[in-house]
């Protein structure tokens, strides 16, 4: 089944002023948000722009950083750069903060229609990161706060485009706090908002009809296994779809299969993930605000005890089975089932991945090995 280099390859000929943005064009720039521009980032700033084909082109030839927590295709960065639905995109606006509190990050796409889109990266392998998306259910984070403020001026700025606002991931749950949270005169000017299997907004925290004034401008996607994508919908109807990976795997927007300028539908979520998603729902439900934090505390607590900053300090398979262990069995924490159905979950589909890498590891040597002899 089709991917997005599919997409890239087979439909880039097909400009946006003549064959209108959708919802597959969301997902490459939100994917490509992934993808470190720091080494443009003087000529990203005020005013000034990069082409799309300039900055994927001197990715192609000189490598790259993707922080997305799955590599990003060589071939998606190639294709990207010699699309004409793509390449003559303008990045602009580029900002990529890291610090103890937060991990924001974000950049404007200029299209040929003269619109933008405005995208929020999502959550990198940062220790921080990971925890930031876990504190949304009892508080209102630093990147959130971000968001709006990124949203506003960039707006502010230029009030005669249009704007469509967009992320993957945690980039999605921003898409959705700082659209909903901006001022009037600046909310008028978006016409659309992506949310890619991002958490939705903590009712909770940010009251039940905090989505209300741009409900109809929502697109909601998620594949039929997911397990943020679910949270606090509000009322929401997402769009289901189907992805070729397994399990947790189809979070990666790059697994996601699609037909033409659509993703391919689902009927409805997997039943394993809707359990593990209403007993997250009722764990949230019967903890009060407080509760949350310690909880959440607790369990950033464990992680961090060795000194870990990134999902990669953690180590292997086994390693992350027993913090996995630590964390259920830490008198600090009340887990109850929802640490348990994740986990055992989680440590499934990691040995399924771990074994599928293992064996294209080894396919690959015999090539090489077959090539060289």
């Amino acid at each position: 089944m089709a991917g997005l280099i599919d997409y890239l390859n087979w439909r880039g000929d097909l400009s946006m002023v003549a064959f209108p943005f959708n919802e597959i064009d969301n997902a490459i720039l939100s994917l490509a948000t992934y993808i470190d521009m720091s080494v443009f980032k003087h000529r990203l700033s005020g005013d000034s722009y990069v082409g799309m084909q300039e900055a994927m082109t001197w990715f192609k030839n000189n490598g790259y950083t993707s922080t997305c927590l799955s590599d990003i295709d060589e071939g998606f960065v190639s294709a990207l750069s010699h699309s004409d639905r793509f390449r003559h995109i303008k990045l602009r606006h580029y900002i990529d903060i890291i610090n103890e509190e937060c991990q924001f990050s974000a950049l404007c796409y200029e299209l040929e229609d003269g619109s933008i889109y405005l995208a929020y990266r999502g959550t990198d392998d940062s220790i921080v990161g990971w925890e930031e998306n876990f504190r949304m259910v009892f508080d209102i984070t630093e990147s959130q706060k971000m968001a709006r403020e990124y949203l506003e001026d960039i707006i502010s700025r230029d009030m005669n485009k249009l704007y469509r606002i967009g992320g993957h991931s945690k980039g999605g749950n921003l898409a959705l706090y700082s659209s909903a949270h901006c001022m009037d005169s600046v909310q008028d000017r978006i016409i659309e908002i992506y949310c890619n299997d991002g958490p939705g907004l903590c009712p909770d925290v940010l009251g039940k009809d905090v989505l209300h004034k741009i409900r109809y401008r929502l697109h909601v996607i998620i594949p039929e296994f997911t397990l943020i994508g679910m949270s606090f919908l509000n009322g929401i109807k997402p769009t289901i779809i189907k992805s070729n990976a397994v399990g947790v795997f189809q979070h990666d927007i790059q697994n996601w299969e699609l037909v033409g300028t659509k993703f391919l539908r689902s009927t409805s979520v997997n039943p394993r993930a809707r359990q593990i998603n209403n007993i997250i729902a009722q764990w949230v439900d019967n903890k009060d605000m407080e509760s949350r934090r310690e909880f959440v505390n607790a369990v950033f607590k464990v992680l961090r005890k060795n000194g870990a900053t990134r999902l990669k300090d953690l180590g292997g398979i086994d390693k992350i089975v027993k913090i996995i262990t630590d964390i259920q069995t830490s008198s600090e924490l009340d887990t109850g089932q929802v640490v348990k159905e994740i986990a055992d979950s989680a440590i499934g589909e990691l040995r399924v991945e771990f074994t599928r890498k293992l064996a294209k590891t080894s396919k690959l040597r015999k090539k090489t090995k077959y090539k060289d002899g």
